[in-house]
């Protein structure tokens, strides 16, 4: 019995017995003290994974009732992991390269860097309730980003291009998602990215931040200037934002301005329309629109524009929105993008220099290679209005120009072939 363990380590004990109890108590308490230990790990485990399972259950629910405050941690604990103190509203920072913003341009990318800080030098910050804000409301391949591009190609314009793009792809939002989309527009047009970082790095490792001119003649030659901290801090020296939303019915844009109270009368609203075949047509193309119920249908196109016809014309009776909702043909642009243009600036009043002109007379000439890419902003303008009726066989443009009669008609479009009338006048 000597040589067995543990009975061995006793053998020239005075009192076996009691040397023996004395190793099964201390066996006890290591082995008491290795479930406790594994206890504690597991109850961390379990703690973490229930608090992520909640936030992604509401993230996923179809109410988004508990989204904005499940989101707000997750951007402020993950994101800004304890530095959100150190952000200000951008519309209090002082002149550039003072103390303020030098601060962390979010945990994620550190200081802004002295380069970029330098080229902001040259823009003051424009207080929120004097920048002049541009929606614009549209539908997929209806000619809204060399739209967008159009109204953002003044001096000192930040640009949103489909900044709710994240929320869905084919379709618009739904009701349950507006409130949060709401939540998200709030932050952006205040300047507010690094509140909303998940988006802002989303679009950074997309094309959205090329249509930005302002951003990309800041960082022109320079190293990348897409994060939160950067765009936050060029976003908050623009005289003008314009956003673009293919994904907003004019109703909702409505509800959006009406609980913006502080800056609505700075907001301005373009509703622009385009021929429902031509659109149809565009769609066509698209795989990824094509194969969706909504998107690729025109009946379902016409519906949504019914339903944005009737709150337009509807708005256009109330003393206050008549000056401030517009609407805009595509055709009508591609036809004579000079006086269009300079007749919708001098409505919005936005500044018709000479980047306007320029970016008309380079965008309205296309090449072979603008041609092919269906995402260029370049077209030969009076090429875009009737390429349609050679994309579309006779009876697909019967059945839109059936399910469609009323839109055609109140838009002024000729129901028998390419050719389009002048149209009403606002």
């Amino acid at each position: 019995n000597h040589f067995r363990f543990p009975e061995c380590l006793c053998k020239s004990a005075m009192s076996y017995n009691g040397c023996m109890t004395a190793l099964r108590f201390r066996s006890l308490v290591y082995v008491l003290f290795v479930v406790g230990f594994c206890l504690l790990v597991y109850i961390a485990f379990t703690d973490q994974r229930i608090t992520t399972s909640k936030c992604c259950n509401c993230l996923l629910s179809e109410d988004w009732t508990e989204t904005p405050r499940a989101l707000a941690n997750i951007t402020k604990v993950k994101f800004l992991t304890g530095h959100a103190e150190n952000w200000r509203d951008p519309a209090s920072l002082n002149a550039v390269g003072s103390h303020e913003v030098t601060t962390l341009d979010s945990s994620l990318e550190g200081p802004l860097p002295i380069a970029f800080q330098k080229a902001l030098q040259m823009y003051p910050v424009v207080p929120t309730n004097n920048v002049r804000i541009v929606l614009i409301a549209s539908y997929y391949r209806s000619g809204s980003s060399f739209f967008g591009e159009l109204l953002s190609s003044g001096p000192m314009t930040y640009f949103h291009f489909e900044p709710l793009q994240p929320f869905t792809v084919p379709s618009r939002i739904r009701p349950g998602r507006q409130s949060l989309a709401f939540a998200v527009l709030d932050e952006l047009v205040r300047c507010r990215m690094y509140n909303v970082p998940l988006l802002t790095l989303w679009q950074e490792n997309g094309l959205e931040y090329k249509h930005n001119r302002f951003l990309v003649d800041v960082c022109d030659k320079g190293p990348p200037c897409s994060s939160p901290g950067h765009v936050s801090a060029l976003c908050a020296r623009a005289i003008t934002q314009v956003f673009k939303f293919t994904r907003l019915s004019i109703p909702q844009m409505v509800a959006w301005v009406n609980r913006n109270s502080d800056i609505a009368e700075n907001i301005r609203v373009v509703y622009l329309v385009r021929d429902p075949r031509a659109t149809y047509a565009s769609r066509r193309n698209m795989s990824w629109c094509s194969k969706d119920e909504e998107c690729g249908d025109a009946e379902a196109l016409c519906m949504q524009m019914r339903q944005d016809l009737n709150e337009y014309e509807r708005l256009k009776l109330e003393r206050w929105w008549l000056t401030r909702i517009h609407m805009v043909r595509f055709e009508d642009v591609a036809t004579d993008p000079i006086y269009q243009a300079r007749n919708l600036f001098s409505r919005l009043g936005l500044d018709y220099g000479p980047s306007v002109v320029s970016f008309v007379k380079n965008h309205t000439v296309a090449s072979q290679e603008d041609l092919k890419n269906p995402y260029s902003t370049r077209r030969n303008a009076r090429h875009a209005i009737s390429s349609w009726t050679k994309k579309l066989s006779k009876e697909s443009i019967d059945a839109v120009n059936t399910v469609c009669s009323d839109i055609l008609h109140r838009l002024g479009y000729n129901s028998f072939g390419g050719d389009v009338h002048k149209g009403k006048k606002e």
